[in-house]
């Protein structure tokens, strides 16, 4: 049940997050996407394996305000 709530969360607030640092680390295996949820590392690692089939080596994630809003932006490295 646990597992199901974090996915939920996950899939409301995700967020493609497209920029020229982005894409040129595409080439490298590394995808940076941006949540505005509070939620952890082991969540959102649990969240996205569930859904893509691919295994996660490492996750970095930097939280920031924009607009009065508490942005968690993830990269991804595969």
């Amino acid at each position: 049940m646990y597992k199901k709530i974090i996915i939920n969360r996950f899939l409301n607030s995700i967020q493609s997050l497209i920029t020229e640092k982005s894409i040129k680390q595409n080439s490298v295996n590394k995808y940076s996407i941006s949540t505005q949820e509070k939620l952890n590392k082991i969540d959102i690692k649990t969240a996205l394996e569930y859904f893509f089939p691919i295994k996660i080596k490492k996750l970095n994630t930097l939280n920031y305000k924009k607009n009065h809003k508490i942005i968690k932006k993830i990269i991804i490295h595969v």
